[in-house]
C-alpha cells in the first residue's frame, strides 16, 4: 500500500522518539514551582488558578508517557457542589474583599417585596449602629420609628448586632463554625442587607462555596430585569402540613458581588421574593 516514491521517508518522519524521563520531570518541576511561587506571593490564593496549574503538570506527565486518560487530582477541598458554583463564589469573595470599608453612621435598605400574605410593595429600612430602625412602607405612607426592636442578623443560633458582626472572624474556617449545617439562607440575608465589612463579606462567600447542594445558574435576570448569576439551594423544612422542600434562589451582581434578589418556593409552588433596590451606607435616618 505504500509502494510509491518517498514512502520510506514518510515512515521515517512519523517515528518520533519517546520523551525522556528527564524532560518529563523538568516540566513537572517547572509547573510545580510556579504553583509554589503563587502560593507565597498572592495575598489570597484561589483554587481555580491553582487547579489549572496542577492539571497542567499532571497532563504533561500523562501525555508524555503515552497515556490517554486525563488524571483526577484531589485538591483537598470538601466536595461541596459542582466546581462551577464553588469557583463562582470564590470569585465573588475576591470581588467583595476588594471593596472599600464604610464608616457611615447609618445603613439604608430599600426592597420590593412579593408574597402571598402581603401582595407586592416596597419598603425602606434605615438603621444605625446601635440597631435603632426607621421604616417607610408603600402600604402605609410616612416614615415610622420601630419601637421595642433592634436590627440584628441570625448567625447560627444567635442574633447579632452591627457591632457584633464587625467582631466576627474573617477566616472562612473559623467563620463557618459559627453557622449551622446549611447556612445558605442566613448568609444570603447578611450579604443582602447588612453593613458587613468587605473582609467579612469575602469570608461569607467562601463559606457559601463549601456549602453542600449549591447549584449555579448562569445568565439569569431578577424580577426587575437586571442581569446576574444565581445560586440555588434546596432544603427540607417542617411545616404544619409536614416536611416540605424549600428552594431558595439568590441572584448576584457579578461586577459588585451585591445581592440583587432572594426568592423561595415551597415544593416548587408560590413565591416569596425580596428584590434589593438599594443597600448601602447613609448619612441620616431619613428614608428619602
Amino acid at each position: 500500500m505504500l509502494d510509491f516514491p518517498g514512502a520510506d521517508e514518510l515512515l521515517a518522519a512519523a517515528k518520533v522518539p519517546p520523551v525522556t524521563a528527564a524532560a518529563v520531570n523538568a516540566a513537572v518541576t517547572a509547573v510545580a514551582g510556579r504553583v509554589a511561587a503563587e502560593q507565597v506571593t498572592e495575598l489570597r490564593t484561589r483554587v481555580p488558578r491553582t487547579r489549572r496549574l496542577l492539571v497542567a503538570a499532571a497532563a504533561v506527565a500523562t501525555l508524555a508517557t503515552g497515556a490517554v486518560a486525563y488524571p483526577v487530582i484531589d485538591l483537598g477541598r470538601p466536595p461541596a457542589q459542582t466546581a462551577s458554583a464553588a469557583d463562582f463564589l470564590h470569585g465573588m469573595a475576591d470581588t467583595a474583599g476588594a471593596a472599600l470599608p464604610s464608616q457611615a453612621p447609618y445603613w439604608k435598605v430599600r426592597t420590593k417585596f412579593e408574597n402571598e400574605d402581603d401582595g407586592t410593595g416596597t419598603i425602606t429600612l434605615v438603621f444605625d449602629r446601635a440597631g435603632a430602625m426607621w421604616t417607610q412602607n408603600s402600604l402605609s405612607p410616612g416614615q415610622e420609628a420601630v419601637t421595642g426592636k433592634k436590627k440584628r442578623w441570625l448567625v447560627g443560633k444567635k442574633r447579632l448586632t452591627w457591632a457584633q458582626l464587625d467582631a466576627l472572624p474573617t477566616d472562612p474556617d473559623a467563620l463557618a463554625s459559627r453557622f449551622g449545617d446549611n447556612p445558605f439562607s442566613t448568609i444570603s440575608v447578611i450579604l443582602a442587607d447588612s453593613p458587613a465589612s468587605p473582609a467579612l463579606r469575602s469570608a461569607l462567600f467562601d463559606v457559601l462555596a463549601r456549602t453542600e447542594g449549591v447549584r449555579l445558574l448562569k445568565n439569569v435576570k431578577d424580577s426587575m430585569g437586571r442581569p446576574g448569576t444565581a445560586i440555588e439551594n434546596t432544603t427540607a423544612a417542617d411545616t404544619r402540613l409536614g416536611s416540605k422542600a424549600v428552594t431558595t434562589r439568590v441572584v448576584i451582581d457579578r461586577a459588585s458581588g451585591s445581592i440583587l434578589e432572594e426568592s423561595s418556593r415551597i415544593d416548587g409552588k408560590g413565591v416569596n421574593r425580596e428584590t434589593y433596590l438599594e443597600s448601602g451606607p447613609a448619612s441620616s435616618h431619613r428614608a428619602n
